[in-house]
């Protein structure tokens, strides 16, 4: 069984909020504004193949997470990722780049 796109848009969400990012620091990484990540979010904007593989590496996420049937952003790397001043912004890219 397939997502929607609303569906996407609800499971990026999660993920980047329990990630402790807000949509201004995702549309800055990203590139695009951040009425373009709220669109996103909302279903409203389709996603190419290529923004959803940036954005799992944002989040520290499998792609296939944000596309498989059941969906949950809990977790360790939610953790690792809002952790504040114990984990560096080298920590945070290693963790991402293993799981990517």
């Amino acid at each position: 069984m397939s997502i929607d796109q609303a569906e996407l848009g609800r499971r990026l969400k999660e993920a980047r909020e329990s990630c402790g990012l807000t949509q201004d620091d995702t549309a800055r990484e990203m590139s695009v504004s951040r009425a373009t990540i709220a669109q996103i979010e909302l279903g409203n904007r389709s996603v190419s193949g290529l923004e959803l593989a940036k954005l799992a590496y944002l989040y520290a996420r499998d792609i296939r997470e944000f596309l498989a049937p059941s969906f949950s952003a809990d977790g360790l790397t939610a953790v690792l990722l809002r952790a504040e001043d114990g984990a560096g912004d080298g920590v945070k890219t290693a963790l991402r780049d293993c799981i990517a």
